[in-house]
């Protein structure tokens, strides 16, 4: 090999290697305090208890009204006994 092109190759993987390097470090930083306040909002009070099933069903079934439900066909079949 020739010396000149050691050297150049040297030039261009230590600058790189070290952009790299600043990169990752800058992104994990800011990305870790992110993940932090997510937790924080995700966690808020450490008292609190997450609402069971049963719990979820009765407050979605206060929110809907069913009793203006009617049974509609969907337009364009026939559904028609085979005799």
């Amino acid at each position: 090999m020739r010396k000149g092109s050691r050297s150049s190759l040297m030039y261009t993987i230590i600058p790189m290697l070290g952009v790299t390097a600043v990169s990752f470090f800058a992104l994990h930083h800011f990305m870790e305090h992110k993940y932090e306040r997510w937790d924080q909002k995700s966690l808020g009070d450490p008292n609190k208890t997450t609402p069971t099933l049963e719990e979820e069903y009765e407050k979605m079934t206060k929110k809907i009204d069913l009793s203006k439900w009617e049974a509609k066909s969907v337009p364009g079949r026939d559904y028609k006994k085979e005799e």
